[in-house]
């Protein structure tokens, strides 16, 4: 699989995690056993054999004080349509498919107010936003069984701009979630309600970018800053 083990290193020893390019690394309990592993989003390889574009997860067999990772698992969802490379679109025709799209970001969120976390998705290879639902169940792995569950149009933008990033939070603290969508160069976007979008005012400020947006309805203003690579915090 690469990311750091022997077929980077020539040894069947431990190796350092090693993930090639807009990585985007997330610490969470996913396996449910009191362990933080990683979930981790790439772009590209380092490894002859590893696959691109996808999500990993690296379960800590470790411990907290202590932590130590087992060779990765890349993750899959029903219902997963397409593997969507740099111009050239995989059908998948099993059940469950592997969640695979160029320059694609992704977040955890309890989306549908189960208690549990769901996957959310953007990239440069889709127009749609995606949300797979964690449906409780676990698999032989003793992973979430995931399932696309929602499509989002994207802003406009994302896709003739550059690396999209994307934050979920309760924006307007009635327990339901907002959607943060910026891309590299151009401008930022909210989407408050999956049925509707509203866009913020930017300024917009090349390749390497920071702008501030003000909500024109509240007042409120957020600050979004990227550095070629379309993240939002």
């Amino acid at each position: 699989m690469g990311f750091g083990d022997e077929l980077m290193l020539n040894c069947d020893g431990p190796a350092p995690i090693e993930v090639p390019m807009h990585s985007a690394p997330l610490s969470v309990d996913w396996d449910g056993d009191g362990e933080v592993d990683v979930l981790v989003g790439s772009q590209y390889s380092n490894t002859i054999g590893m696959p691109w574009d996808g999500i990993f997860f690296f379960r800590n067999i470790g411990s907290n004080e202590k932590p130590f990772f087992d060779r990765p698992l890349r993750l899959h969802a029903r219902g997963v349509e397409h593997e969507l490379r740099w111009y050239s679109k995989t059908p998948v025709t099993d059940e469950s498919g592997f969640i695979s799209e160029y320059y694609l970001r992704f977040k955890l969120f309890d989306w549908f107010g189960t208690g549990r976390l769901d996957v959310i998705t953007i990239s440069l290879a889709d127009e749609y936003i995606k949300i797979y639902r964690n449906t409780g169940v676990r698999d032989h792995n003793g992973l979430p069984v995931l399932e696309l569950a929602q499509k989002i149009p994207q802003p406009k933008c994302v896709k003739h701009t550059g690396y999209p990033g994307i934050r979920i939070l309760d924006w307007f603290g009635d327990g339901r979630p907002t959607l943060i969508v910026s891309c590299t160069g151009d401008a930022v976007f909210a989407l408050p309600r999956p049925e509707r979008s509203l866009v913020l005012t930017t300024r917009p400020g090349g390749f390497f970018w920071r702008t501030a947006i003000r909500w024109r309805a509240t007042g409120r203003s957020i600050c979004a800053t990227g550095r070629a690579k379309g993240d939002v915090i």
